[in-house]
């Protein structure tokens, strides 16, 4: 095309039609300059488009995290809604509670639960979202909206670091010294272990007032003295401050974890609208545990798929008398429990399911963290 501009202008030049000429001349330099802008542009659709795509690939990674991280806040908020009923238990009805359950319980309510919300270590790669297309609308909604979750994780390890400095309740084992006060060993909390269970003396091992490990806990170690002692203890004027500090603290820390829960439940319902792609699809589902043919915490047993999403799970498997849960790989990352306070709903991070012998189906819903373990001979 240049070519044949160029051979037009030099025919124009020599018959003396500089108009014409000119023309040309200009038509060649627009044509050069089109050629120009249309090059930028398509660089700029290939840069653009290649934003794109990693964009939404870095929102899979943050759906992830965020949804692991909203799932941590659920467990210890319904973790903190146990200890709020037992506390109100202690203030309001104390004669309806079992004297050999109050050493558990006052225990349970020493169980720090608020440690760092959010992957700190990953506050990096959240931030390099926020290097987001300008003209792009739901980006700059998602940068405005990842940058509030990040101030709110920030303050809730701000209110931590400020309840660690302060020597809070929330940190400290206070209601431990009532139970030394009246000689009452101290069992050992493991982890896994369900409140409700540790309450009422469901784990084997102890440790003793004076800080010893290992002995075998039992009902004839709280003699009767010491828990009517203890029993007594309930209103005394200082234990009651001690619980009622206990009781606005963790009221508190609930609250905090609401809001927490709340700012990312708005960031996932945002990211799902954009990149429904981005939604977490579990590919396998394990369980562990010793309540399996294996009789530990290392060796999986896979489940087999129900739906395509991976959400729904089943197997039909023989179990020992144990405990188990179900996991998603071997690091742990993503585990399922049972909650504190009901057996029907499946908790991220929650105590070990307990088992019985024999052949059981089980079945798993991701979905609505429902699950269920019904033996064979009762199908």
């Amino acid at each position: 095309m240049l070519r044949f501009f160029r051979r037009l202008r030099q025919n124009d030049l020599t018959a003396g039609n500089l108009g014409r000429y000119l023309i040309y001349a200009v038509g060649e330099i627009g044509l050069v300059v089109v050629g120009i802008l249309l090059a930028l542009q398509i660089d700029n659709w290939n840069d653009e488009r290649k934003q794109e795509k990693q964009f939404r690939f870095d929102l899979k990674h943050l759906h992830q995290e965020l949804t692991v991280d909203l799932q941590n806040g659920l467990s210890k908020h319904e973790a903190y809604i146990f200890q709020l009923d037992l506390i109100e238990r202690l203030r309001t009805n104390p004669g309806d509670i079992p004297k050999d359950h109050l050493p558990g319980i006052l225990q349970v309510l020493d169980v720090n639960l608020l440690t760092t919300v959010g992957s700190k270590s990953n506050e990096k790669f959240r931030q390099s979202l926020i290097k987001f297309n300008p003209d792009n609308d739901f980006q700059n909604t998602l940068s405005s909206r990842l940058l509030k979750y990040m101030q709110d994780v920030r303050d809730v390890e701000s209110y931590t670091d400020l309840l660690e400095e302060e020597e809070s309740l929330n940190s400290l084992p206070v209601m431990a010294n009532y139970l030394r006060a009246c000689k009452i060993p101290l069992r050992k909390y493991g982890a896994g272990t369900r409140f409700s269970d540790f309450i009422r003396y469901k784990h084997e091992f102890s440790i003793s007032s004076e800080g010893e490990i290992g002995y075998e806990i039992s009902h004839a170690q709280y003699d009767e003295a010491s828990l009517e002692k203890l029993f007594g203890m309930l209103s005394d004027s200082l234990f009651l401050s001690d619980l009622n500090e206990l009781w606005h603290v963790k009221g508190l820390s609930a609250a905090t974890l609401d809001m927490h829960d709340a700012a990312i439940k708005q960031l996932l319902k945002t990211i799902e609208s954009y990149a429904p792609e981005a939604i977490l699809q579990h590919k396998q589902l394990f369980v562990v545990g010793t309540g399996t043919q294996f009789k530990n915490w290392n060796d999986n047993i896979p489940m087999e798929p129900k739906d395509e999403e991976g959400y729904v799970w089943e197997a039909l498997l023989p179990l020992n008398e144990g405990h188990i849960k179900f996991r998603t790989d071997d690091l742990w990352t993503l585990n399922w429990g049972i909650g504190h306070s009901t057996d029907k709903q499946l908790m991220f991070n929650g105590p070990n399911i307990q088992v019985d012998e024999g052949v059981h189906r089980i079945k798993v819903n991701l979905r609505d963290n429902t699950y269920s373990i019904s033996p064979l001979e009762k199908q």
